[in-house]
């Protein structure tokens, strides 16, 4: 993620470069209660995204959390939270500062935009446990292990 904030101020543009400032540090990105400020979405999506997809994965250096089955399923699933928080943070920070300075404002999704992505999910599900109704995911292997082999010649030659 430094790489972009790196090549967005190198650009020499002032409108990438404000577009990236204002996903971490936004005049609407405030972590304070204190007045009339309140905690923004796209600020705790902006660190969000960065605790899980930069350190979550950190304990996986160690050997012992790489062999868990359950440490490696939690940080998977941080990733796949992550890698959902930087479409967001694509898609809210150029809704949140548009060009023309009067449509300025904090960006939450409307009922229309959760239900759609809860119905794909839904659909999604939906779809892998008929999947898996139908197609068992199981090896070939382990179902040819418990059967009995043929007999060569089952009636003794007669």
């Amino acid at each position: 993620y430094a790489t972009e904030f790196f090549i967005a101020w190198y650009s020499g543009s002032p409108y990438e470069r404000a577009i990236f400032y204002f996903r971490p540090f936004g005049e609407m990105a405030s972590w304070s209660l204190i007045g009339d400020q309140k905690i923004s979405f796209p600020l705790i999506a902006f660190w969000l995204m960065v605790f899980c997809n930069v350190i979550s994965p950190i304990p996986l250096w160690r050997w012992k959390v790489r062999n868990n089955p359950l440490a490696v399923w939690i940080i998977c699933a941080l990733i796949n939270v992550g890698m959902w928080f930087e479409r967001f943070n694509i898609v809210g920070s150029s809704l949140q500062r548009e060009y023309n300075p009067a449509s300025w404002g904090e960006y939450w999704p409307t009922i229309v935009e959760v239900g759609i992505t809860v119905g794909s999910f839904g659909f999604f599900f939906t779809l892998f446990a008929i999947f898996v109704k139908t197609l068992p995911p199981m090896a070939i292997m382990e179902l040819k292990e418990g059967t009995i082999p043929p007999m060569k010649n089952p009636g003794g030659g007669h």
